[in-house]
């Protein structure tokens, strides 16, 4: 778990995450086979490193693409709740 440092924010997005937008069940189903995919279990395999870095990657191509196209669709909150986001997964990769 992180400890607390001067690069995490005040906000949990984990606590934020209740009030954000819902993706269909299809969309749903996604994620849960991607988290089943990088469980807590230690060790991954080079595959599931390849996986996870793939993913990441799709991901921040799809926020980039966003943000830069569609940044008047989100309000406040979205901006709160994706920066809050951001800056946790920097924290991790820190």
């Amino acid at each position: 778990m992180l400890a607390p440092s001067w690069y995490l924010t005040d906000a949990d997005w984990f606590g934020l995450l209740p009030d954000a937008p819902r993706l269909d069940n299809d969309s749903r189903d996604v994620i849960g086979n991607v988290a089943r995919l990088f469980h807590d279990e230690l060790g991954l395999s080079p595959a599931q490193t390849a996986a996870a870095t793939h993913v990441i990657l799709l991901a921040v191509e799809h926020l980039s693409d966003t943000i830069t196209h569609l940044a008047d669709q989100y309000d406040r909150t979205e901006l709160a709740r994706l920066i809050c986001g951001l800056n946790l997964i920097q924290a991790h990769l820190t």
